[in-house]
């Protein structure tokens, strides 16, 4: 990986000397401008809507095409803004364009390499392309960006994005130089501005917004374990404790601990770490999808495999939570949770979500026994049902 950084180093170090001019490649825009800025702030809105609520796919694919057009615009204004090339990437990604996405997290490395969400961002890209080296360069190449965000940053970076902070509002303002705090700030600020798109508090000092930073990296750590060994749950669990020890509030790491549980059948363990998050008690909670999923997953699977009162209370009261954000479930996005809230709170959706259900064919021996449980609860029992043996007796973790 130090090759990989020496070969984007080497492009930046021919900036060196130049003050904060723009390489050609970025036209001669350095600063961010009105237009810019706005555009940029109205992709973020419309990206938070499209992470609060269940979407369907043709929704979904409208609100992300929408962010993509903001964030066009954003580029045509000011293409040497790396946030900008990273956003965009996001929002590639959701829509399921790897190769588009990895360009952009690409340019914004190539525009400062210290940027840290970039290589995070490859991380996953890499992953799903079934590129492990790549993948663990990139997590290497997180780290040591950290270490140098930490000393102080890369000159060049530092110069070239001493700019007006894109949540001042104030693209009036122009710097022909900077000094290296003011640059290290701003680049920072930058920095934050990428992770609240990932769900992170819109305030956070400079030390929160590298711990945030440390945290991300040790999930990608874990998002390698989890690839290479995916039944080592100890070694991933590990990898997640050490995100949450630098980065208490990241949502991530706990919903994963919670899914290891859940993937166990230490349904306890994986609701009480969740519990406060899903009936927003503490932020972000519910608005986060895969808080969502995990959280009603093991209530109904629960439920399901115990049969007892406490853990139907529990649904039930998980699901109401879940109607009374506006939100539900259809079959387009989950077939299981769409048929487990008919099961628990039921209304005239209910045939919709049985037949999505009947006409299932999951692959995983787990999905099957679900959807045959699902099923005998709904009425309709399903003679194909394939029984798992009795989960192990569990801790209750850490």
């Amino acid at each position: 990986m130090r090759n990989a950084l020496s070969a984007v180093a080497a492009l930046a170090g021919a900036w060196l000397w130049t003050g904060c001019a723009v390489p050609n490649e970025f036209a001669d825009v350095d600063h961010p401008g009105q237009p810019g800025v706005h555009a940029y702030h109205l992709a973020k809105a419309e990206w938070a809507v499209c992470r609060a609520t269940p979407q369907t796919p043709a929704s979904r694919q409208a609100h992300l095409q929408g962010i993509l057009q903001h964030l066009d615009t954003a580029l045509t204004q000011d293409p040497g803004v790396a946030l900008f090339w990273q956003c965009r990437g996001r929002a590639l990604l959701e829509l399921g364009q790897i190769d588009e996405a990895r360009h952009c997290f690409a340019k914004a490395i190539q525009r400062c390499i210290e940027w840290t969400p970039g290589w995070l961002a490859l991380v996953t890209v890499h992953l799903h392309q079934q590129n492990v080296p790549a993948a663990a360069e990139a997590v290497e190449a997180a780290w040591t960006t950290i270490e140098n965000l930490r000393a102080g940053g890369t000159p060049p970076d530092v110069m070239l994005l001493g700019i007006p902070l894109v949540t001042t509002r104030q693209p009036g303002v122009r710097d022909d130089q900077v000094d290296p705090r003011t640059g290290q700030a701003r680049l920072l600020a930058q920095v934050h501005e990428a992770v609240q798109w990932d769900g992170q508090p819109g305030r956070l000092a400079a030390s929160g917004v590298l711990d945030v930073l440390r945290g991300y990296t040790n999930l990608g750590e874990f998002l390698l374990v989890r690839h290479q060994a995916p039944g080592d749950h100890a070694a991933q669990e590990r990898w997640l404790l050490a995100a949450q020890r630098v980065a208490p509030d990241l949502w991530e790491a706990r919903c994963w601990r919670a899914w290891l549980c859940w993937d166990r059948r230490d349904y306890d363990r994986a609701e009480e770490l969740l519990r406060a998050y899903y009936f927003q008690e503490v932020a972000p909670g519910q608005a986060e999808a895969l808080i969502r999923t995990v959280y009603l997953r093991t209530c109904t699977d629960a439920f399901l495999d115990r049969g007892d009162s406490e853990w139907r209370q529990r649904a039930e009261l998980a699901f109401a939570r879940l109607r009374e954000q506006s939100a539900t479930y259809d079959p387009v996005h989950d077939v299981v949770l769409a048929a487990a809230e008919q099961l628990f709170l039921a209304d005239e959706r209910r045939p919709t979500a049985l037949a999505a259900l009947t006409g299932w064919a999951p692959e995983l021996p787990r999905d099957r026994r679900i959807r045959g449980q699902l099923l005998a609860a709904l009425g309709s029992p399903d003679p194909a049902v394939v029984e798992l043996p009795a989960p192990p007796a569990v801790g209750g973790g850490q």
